[in-house]
Parts: structure tokens; sequence; C-alpha cells
């Protein structure tokens, strides 16, 4: 009885053992591909910014680019020329208030109930976008947000975060294939051309 009481403690302690040595230290492996939670990057447009031009446009998926007018709210430019007042935001997406850690929680809405109505009250504060073609969650902050009294409508900047597996060397959140700062410093926050902010 000892014998097998002991045998039993030896091959309970190597499964912990096993468990623990394939698993690491890197839980960014037990989030799944459509959870984005890889590097923040910076995507930014003044008012004077030409929204048509794909420099002040965020390509974040073939479906979803998204940018604002120099006026009105945020838009999917790949399915819209403009923001929708009947839609409340980005066509093809839907977006919620909280952390992405919390995502079976969120509640889902356009973007203009997310931030019920007036983005600069929702600064700096987390938002999780869900991407409704290509099943995709992401974190987004607003940092800036142009119109009122700001005089410089059309401008906005924000943060987001990106796919958890990317081909990216410098590990600034910019694929390898489209960066166009391949050595940018390490933990310094790139825009989403792989470029480091100023």
């Amino acid at each position: 009885m000892k014998y097998s009481t002991n045998l039993f403690l030896v091959f309970f302690l190597l499964s912990i053992l096993s468990y623990c040595s394939k698993s690491g230290d890197d839980s960014s492996s037990d989030v799944p591909e459509n959870i984005w939670k890889g590097v923040m990057v910076e995507f930014s447009k003044t008012s004077d910014d030409d929204w048509t031009s794909k420099q002040f446009q965020d390509s974040i998926t073939p479906n979803v680019i998204l940018t604002r007018a120099n006026k009105k709210a945020i838009f999917n430019i790949k399915k819209e020329n403009s923001y929708k007042d009947d839609t409340g935001g980005p066509s093809d997406t839907e977006w919620a208030l909280g952390s992405i850690d919390n995502i079976d929680n969120l509640t889902f809405s356009s973007w203009i109930d997310a931030v019920d109505g007036s983005p600069t009250d929702y600064l700096d504060q987390e938002l999780v976008v869900h991407l409704i073609t290509d099943d995709i969650y992401f974190s987004i902050i607003m940092k800036y947000w142009g119109g009122g009294g700001t005089n410089d409508p059309g401008a906005l900047s924000y943060i987001r975060s990106t796919p958890n597996d990317l081909s990216d060397d410098d590990k600034d959140g910019v694929s390898n294939q489209v960066d166009q700062c391949p050595n940018s410093p390490n933990n310094q926050l790139s825009n989403i051309f792989g470029c480091p902010q100023i």
C-alpha cells in the first residue's frame, strides 16, 4: 500500500512538472488567434490630413480600414465613404467599453453607443472592437479626439493591440512585410507603419 501511494505521488509530481514546462512563462500562447493582445501601435491623423490617402488610414484587415474625415466620426473606408449616422460607427464592427481580458462579459454595440455619443468623455479608456466578418477582437484606446471646442475637427489619435503571432523582428507590432522602420528601438511605441513615435 505504501509503495502504491508513493508511486502515485511520483506520477502526480511528474505530471505537474510536465505541465509547467509546457506552459512556460508565455501566457500569450494560450490566447486564441482571434483575440489580439500583441504590441500596441498608434494611429493618428490631423484635421488637415487627407483621409482618402492610405497614409491616413488604419488597414487592420482587408475588410476593415479605419479613418476619419474632417467632420463627424470614424468609419470603415473599405465599405463606406463617410461616417453614417444611421449605423453609428464603422461598418462591420461592434464596440464595447472594457478590457479585452474580460471579453466574455462585455456587451457590444455600435461605436457611438459604446461611447455614449461623446468620444471625448472616453479618452484613455479601453474599448474592445469586434471585427464582425473577420471575427477578430482587439483593444483600442482613444488618446485624442478633435472637434467641438478643439478647433481641429477630423483629428484623432488612438493606440490598438496587434495580432499575437506576427513575423515581427523588431517587436514593434508591425509585420516585417509592411514595416517601414525595420529596426525600431525596443519598448518604444511605434505607429501603424512601424516607425517610432516621437
